[in-house]
């Protein structure tokens, strides 16, 4: 006896009904007194198990460029910041000389450098959508002929592209400088102000502007990577990056290479509750995807023995009807079938089985488990139907589920747990603070530390 909890009837009533050991011996004497009947044929029964499972397409894909997206990750201002602070403080994207026009003394240069480290502001950009800004404070030094004149200061709110770079197996955020530009600044020295000497003002500007675009590559700011389930061959990549001013925040619209329906994708603009530093929300209908896709890897296994465990030769199967949000609370419910498929007395039983996902007690990770697996009367056959019918047919082994149940609480885990988020040089150590689940989207809630990396690792 397995120690999971045992199958009842929908609604649920006093006594376990059969289901994972449908075909006990006390079957021949039940069937025998029904007469013929083709629902229990094994050949039948066994060629619409094998049709139901090739008409689900499980078939990998190309990974799509465009949305609607599946999978998305949400980063505040705040969460920006900290994140790529170390990385944008080597290599701040303002510096150089520049002429000044004419002194009192004659011709001079301007040197600029920045003089702290750049604050990133998500706001909207007129003539670039996909901009940030990176305000800057920096000093200015003028020098005549060598000799040094004055010095003053100044800011710049530098407006940079962010563009996405696919890697091997991660998608990198790249802050393009050869695209950016100065969309705001003030500048005061040796009695100039920038506010009041537009012209001076806007030729300095644009004089800037190119020193930041020829002086500065592209900068990697932060990687995002793929799942690590099954074999490997399931990959997720971020298309493309949402900045929206109104909330202040980035948004990654992620694809994957599974094959989804049509009408999978999330609302981009969906807002984070207070306090939420990182979002990452998932259409549910990925999460059935995904499922039967680790059956076709064998993940999840799909033939059973008499004995509960997988087995490619086994009488039993398992096929899923649907995994969907919607169950009792924040949680998702998975309707399932068990068939027999040989040796006498066949058939398939419909199952719904609650799971159940939360917050781990140490904040580390989401974890998945199940409830019950409850029989729903009127949608079975043959050996299904004695199931519902009969008083007698007690489950006394639910290995077969077990076995089931244990396969898709861990991958459905394993897909939920998604953290893949990294910067060159330091370690992210991730806390989650929520798992939310509605009709749209399971939304995890993340906070983070970020550490130098080690040398030697």
């Amino acid at each position: 006896m397995s120690n999971v909890a045992p199958i009842s009837k929908r609604p649920p009533s006093s006594a376990p009904r059969l289901l994972a050991a449908l075909a006990v011996g006390a079957m021949a004497t039940l069937v025998g007194c029904r007469g013929e009947d083709v629902t229990f044929d094994c050949e039948n029964q066994a060629m619409n198990f094998l049709r139901t499972i090739d008409a689900e397409d499980r078939a990998l894909r190309d990974i799509p460029d465009n949305g609607p997206f599946p999978v998305t990750m949400t980063l505040t201002e705040d969460a920006l910041n900290r994140l790529v602070a170390g990385i944008i403080d080597d290599e701040v994207p303002f510096a150089g000389t520049v002429p000044f026009g004419v002194l009192p003394e004659g011709p001079g240069e301007a040197e600029f450098e920045a003089n702290d480290v750049p604050e990133i502001i998500v706001r909207d950009v007129e003539g670039c959508r996909r901009c940030v800004i990176l305000r800057v404070s920096f000093g200015v030094r003028l020098d005549q002929e060598g000799d040094p004149l004055s010095s003053g200061s100044g800011f710049a709110d530098i407006a940079v592209p962010l563009t996405l770079e696919a890697g091997d197996g991660t998608t990198t955020v790249l802050a393009d400088y050869s695209e950016a530009f100065i969309d705001e600044w003030y500048l005061s020295v040796y009695g100039f102000d920038s506010d009041k000497n537009e012209i001076l003002a806007g030729a300095l500007k644009l004089l800037m502007t190119e020193q930041i675009q020829e002086g500065f590559e592209p900068l990697a700011l932060f990687s995002i990577g793929s799942w690590s389930i099954g074999q490997g061959d399931v990959k997720m990549a971020a298309r493309k990056v949402f900045v929206q001013g109104d909330q202040e925040r980035l948004v990654l619209g992620m694809a994957t290479n599974l094959p989804l329906p049509g009408e999978a994708g999330l609302d981009v603009e969906t807002p984070l509750p207070e306090g939420v530093a990182i979002g990452v929300a998932m259409d549910p209908v990925l999460l059935d995807t995904m499922a039967r896709r680790m059956m076709e890897e064998g993940e999840i296994p799909t033939r059973y023995n008499e004995e509960g465990e997988a087995d490619a030769d086994g009488i039993y199967g398992v096929s899923i009807n649907e995994i969907e949000a919607g169950g009792t609370g924040s949680n998702l419910n998975t309707d399932f079938r068990v068939w027999r498929t040989a040796e006498g007395y066949c058939g398939f039983a419909n199952v719904s089985m609650p799971v159940q996902v939360r917050l781990s007690e140490n904040m580390k990770k989401v974890e998945v488990t199940a409830g019950a697996a409850i029989l729903i009367p009127g949608e079975n056959e043959g050996i299904g139907v004695a199931a519902e019918e009969e008083e007698s047919l007690v489950d006394d082994n639910q290995d077969l589920v077990a076995t089931f149940r244990a396969a898709l609480t861990e991958q459905l885990a394993e897909t939920l747990n998604f953290e893949e988020l990294g910067v060159e040089g330091s370690r992210v150590i991730f806390t989650t603070q929520d798992v939310v689940i509605d009709e749209a989207a399971v939304n995890t809630h993340l906070d983070f530390q970020i550490f130098e990396k080690p040398a030697d690792e």
